[in-house]
């Protein structure tokens, strides 16, 4: 069990992939899948002390489901996710999930701005 978070571009593009009939995909197929359709990722065991704090900055406590997420997909606002990056940095975080957690958090906002979205979708598993 643990934290699988992933932020996607398109969410029915992503579900055609991983629910497809055919679902006998290479470890290079999925690896090239996931370059073309995913902003970030994060990965937590389920015994992180700080991965329910990223939750609740980023304003989704209610998929935490403990020893991972609920394996349901949010829309993050570029707000939320700017608030969720000065939380952060701000935060008492050790230097490895600080370094990961802002990462994710920036690819995120750089999507944001460069696709001129407002905000993106996150999987929390």
């Amino acid at each position: 069990m643990g934290h699988d978070i992933y932020a996607i571009k398109d969410y029915d593009e992503y579900e055609r992939f991983w629910n497809s009939e055919n679902f006998d995909f290479d470890d290079k197929e999925i690896k090239k899948f996931r370059e073309k359709s995913e902003i970030a990722s994060l990965r937590r065991n389920m015994w992180s002390k700080t991965i329910y704090k990223l939750y609740e900055f980023l304003k989704c406590s209610e998929v935490d489901g403990g020893v991972s997420g609920r394996g349901y997909f949010v829309i993050v606002s570029k707000n939320v996710l700017k608030e969720t990056e000065k939380k952060v940095k701000n935060s008492d975080f050790d230097k490895i999930d600080k370094k990961d957690y802002l990462f994710f958090i920036q690819r995120c906002i750089k999507y944001c701005k460069s696709n001129k979205k407002e905000g993106v979708i996150i999987y929390f598993g």
